[in-house]
């Protein structure tokens, strides 16, 4: 948590940037499912995730 406040005043203060760029995020959705695949059927979770075209 204080992690995340002191990139907030960073980013605030103009120390720290973000670079955005155009990406898919059907395959970044995909790919964190697939990730936690394990875990959440460790856990008894059922997720779904049907992407668009």
């Amino acid at each position: 948590m204080i992690d995340n406040i002191l990139n907030f005043s960073q980013l605030e203060s103009g120390k720290r940037k973000y670079k955005f760029e155009v990406c898919r995020l059907n395959d970044i959705c995909t790919q964190i499912i697939e990730n936690y695949e394990s875990h959440f059927k460790n856990n008894h979770c059922d997720v779904s995730f049907e992407p668009s075209e």
